[in-house]
């Protein structure tokens, strides 16, 4: 606690910088203390998340400009969508020999998310003012008409990078960047929107899936498409109201989206040429504990453990698709995919994932 001595009769009062405040909003309460008038503040780090925020304002306007667009992107989501197209790529029979194709699907799935989140981020900006002032664009660290600019090159240079491993890869990726644009723009608070954003994630997928010649053909595509967006959709529908109040059936519905359709991942050693059924022990452990996190999350339903879960529900998307690697192609390509966890959970310790 910050003690701050006044003037007697000094209106002055304590600004709270921690982002669980709205930046500039008064939090002090004034006492007498030996004919003086002292504020005393009550300005405090609310989570452990918001901790390298406020000490980021001590390394100048560079770094904190920076991190205000690695905010803006979801830094930690980002190995998710690297994992969705390591993980098609495998299931293929890719090998990471092929890094000249490989490298670029990378680049522009990162791309196409951040520009995706982005742009997100600028068409919410209105009510990001009242349920989330400290995202980057209420909070004023980024204009929005730079975010603009900045989610629109991203998306631009996510459709140039594919382009670069394959003309099927370039036909994804303008299906994918024209998939983001409505459903940022227009579809995000329908009923199709979680549906519109789970088709997002698979079509992610499909950049890695589409570099192989029998990617229209192979029927195997099929049902890994379905089921991730199945469990993305659930994750929208688990995180509708996640800033606010959530109703506890909206939470139930979710998490059974999401558990489902993990579970529904065993069928892959029966309908790919080479299955691992060792894979079907580690679908149950991920299942079940996604479980866990969602019911939990239910039971409480407040802002916090719900984002908490939402923050799982996301990691999850990586041992979805190391899942998938496994699976089809055994416990190594399930470990290289699942890898991705590892800077995923680091820097989920110092950004928000939602």
């Amino acid at each position: 606690m910050t003690r701050t001595e006044l003037q007697s009769g000094d209106p002055s009062v304590c600004h709270c910088s921690a982002s669980s405040a709205s930046p500039g909003v008064p939090q002090a309460r004034c006492c007498e203390d030996g004919g003086r008038t002292v504020a005393v503040c009550h300005c405090s780090v609310s989570r452990a998340s918001d901790a390298p925020a406020i000490a980021s304002t001590l390394r100048g306007p560079g770094m904190n400009r920076l991190r205000a667009y690695l905010e803006l992107i979801r830094l930690p989501n980002l190995f998710t969508a690297i994992a969705d197209v390591t993980a098609g790529f495998l299931y293929m029979g890719g090998r990471w020999q092929d890094l000249n194709v490989l490298a670029p699907l990378v680049c522009a799935s990162v791309c196409l998310y951040a520009g995706g989140v982005a742009l997100n981020d600028v068409c919410d900006a209105r009510r990001d003012a009242v349920e989330r002032p400290e995202r980057p664009i209420p909070s004023g660290r980024i204009k929005r008409r730079a975010a603009a600019a900045f989610a629109l090159s991203l998306l631009a240079l996510g459709v140039l990078s594919a382009a670069l491993a394959s003309p099927r890869a370039l036909v994804v990726a303008a299906l994918l960047t024209v998939m983001i644009l409505f459903y940022d723009a227009a579809l995000k608070a329908t009923a199709l929107g979680p549906w519109t954003i789970g088709l997002c994630r698979a079509l992610n997928l499909s950049l890695g899936l589409s570099v192989h010649p029998t990617f229209r053909t192979f029927v195997g595509t099929i049902p890994i498409l379905l089921l991730i967006t199945t469990y993305t959709a659930s994750i929208g529908v688990f995180a509708r109201d996640e800033a606010t109040n959530s109703e506890r059936k909206r939470l139930i519905r979710g998490t059974l989206g999401v558990c489902l359709s993990v579970a529904a991942l065993a069928v892959i050693p029966f309908i790919t040429p080479d299955g691992r059924l060792s894979a079907i022990s580690f679908i149950a452990l991920l299942a079940s504990f996604l479980g866990v996190q969602g019911l939990r999350a239910a039971n409480f339903r407040s802002p916090g453990e719900v984002q908490r879960a939402v923050g799982i529900f996301i990691m999850g998307l990586i041992g979805f698709d190391a899942a998938i690697a496994w699976a089809a192609r055994g416990i190594e390509a399930g470990v290289a995919v699942a890898a991705w966890i590892i800077p995923t959970a680091y820097l989920r310790t110092r950004f928000k994932m939602s």
